[in-house]
């Protein structure tokens, strides 16, 4: 009697990135990160609604020269206002939540499961990293959306706030403009350092692993990334460092460039900033560095901790 033997099923890419998809949308900690960004808003309104009626709020939206900012966010409006407080402020303790919810999604990957599909079922381990790497990038596009659904809607409650007219200026416009295009940068960065998690996560077999890689990497980039513009920019007392420092000082300046966040700075600040009617140069960046460059060095990165989670994945043994 002939025996047949039924073949085995290999998922597909997009099956398997469907998959994530489910298994995301079904965890408590997902949800509420994606519903966080509006819920704030909704509170702060809240709150407003009863300063409004119990105290006597000045009519006018203030402006924001008193800020003192090397990102151009606008100046007058509720959307200057909006942009600062969710794209700034929020976002950038938001984009830290979203990276370990990245991590997270790593979590399964070395359980008994998830070992007995690889005997099964057989997916290739390629197509098992880039779904996660695509669940991670959809993560962050989920946030992002949600972070701006909160702004929008905080931005044109403030009208209402200081009693202004209830319509979008040409001043709102343009400081939506310059809102949007900086929090879609700094998405960027969120992405890429997400890959960057999950690849960690995948090295040592641990989501806690890919956190703290995070917190290291991401303090050592910008640390090495400031000391190289202010450097290279000539901002630094010379005469105070010690003689040691200056090897790391020159390194610090030569790899500038190639940085994620001196990459992001040169996309998202301004080359000077006002301060007392006078212009003077951002320290932060060494404007020399080319915009081109900026983006290169993003979308390498972005394909370097991928590959790297593929390598450390696919050397996995089935008994570790």
């Amino acid at each position: 009697m002939a025996v047949v033997i039924a073949p085995f099923a290999k998922p597909t890419l997009r099956e398997c990135y469907l998959q994530e998809l489910f298994k995301g949308s079904r965890q408590m900690f997902f949800k509420v990160m994606l519903s966080v960004p509006i819920a704030i808003p909704l509170v702060i309104m809240l709150v407003q609604v009863g300063i409004k009626i119990f105290s006597r709020v000045e009519v006018g939206v203030p402006d924001s020269n008193a800020y003192i900012s090397l990102i151009d966010l606008g100046l007058e409006g509720t959307f200057a206002i909006s942009n600062r407080l969710m794209f700034v402020q929020f976002g950038a303790v938001y984009g830290v939540i979203v990276i370990v919810g990245a991590a997270l999604s790593v979590a399964n990957e070395y359980r008994w499961n998830t070992i007995k599909m690889l005997a099964t079922r057989q997916p290739s381990r390629v197509k098992l990293v880039l779904s996660k790497c695509l669940f991670a990038l959809s993560l962050v596009f989920g946030a992002t959306l949600s972070i701006i659904v909160g702004w929008f809607i905080w931005a044109m409650f403030l009208k209402f706030f200081y009693s202004v007219p209830f319509e979008i200026t040409p001043a709102d416009l343009e400081n939506m403009g310059k809102g949007l295009t900086y929090f879609a940068t700094v998405s960027l960065q969120t992405a890429v350092m997400s890959l960057f998690v999950v690849a960690v996560a995948f090295l040592f077999k641990s989501v806690a692993a890919g956190i703290i890689g995070f917190l290291v990497y991401s303090g050592l980039d910008s640390f090495v990334s400031s000391m190289g513009a202010q450097f290279g920019n000539g901002n630094l007392n010379l005469k105070n460092i010690p003689e040691w420092a200056m090897p790391f000082l020159r390194y610090a300046r030569d790899m500038n460039p190639f940085l994620v966040s001196s990459s992001i700075n040169r996309l998202t600040m301004v080359e000077h900033y006002t301060l007392l009617n006078r212009p003077f140069p951002n320290p932060q960046i060494i404007v020399t560095n080319p915009i081109w460059l900026a983006w290169t060095v993003l979308v390498v990165y972005a394909l370097l901790f991928t590959l790297l989670a593929i390598l450390f994945f696919a050397k996995r043994d089935i008994r570790d």
